[in-house]
């Protein structure tokens, strides 16, 4: 289970929206302005591998520098305790390509129940 976390950067944390293959998805809130955003953290698995580094530095560059309506806008890249993170903008429950953790979760706690 991953750790609490109640802020990353500037940004308010507020819960996880799911896990990808190299990190977690949060939804968070700027508090500055009330915009709510989804910050993708790397996980300390990849943070320390530089073949993940590089890919997740090339993932936020390319989509940073693009602008189209099927694409989730980039706003802030930057790095706490050594894990590196993309602030991107909040798409709803089921941003794309994630799954969604809560219910991943308690699906696995019903099976594992069942065969205990």
């Amino acid at each position: 289970m991953p750790v609490e976390i109640s802020k990353i950067g500037k940004y308010d944390v507020l819960g996880i929206i799911g896990k990808g293959g190299m990190g977690i998805v949060y939804k968070a809130v700027d508090p500055r302005i009330g915009r709510f955003v989804a910050i993708k953290m790397i996980t300390s698995g990849f943070s320390g591998n530089p073949d993940s580094l590089k890919r997740f530095y090339r993932e936020a560059q390319s989509t940073g520098n693009l602008q189209n309506p099927n694409i989730v806008t980039v706003y802030e890249l930057g790095d706490q305790a050594g894990k590196p993170y993309l602030v991107m903008e909040y798409l709803g429950r089921h941003q794309c390509g994630i799954r969604d953790y809560g219910s991943a979760t308690d699906e696995a706690d019903r099976q594992i129940e069942r065969h205990h």
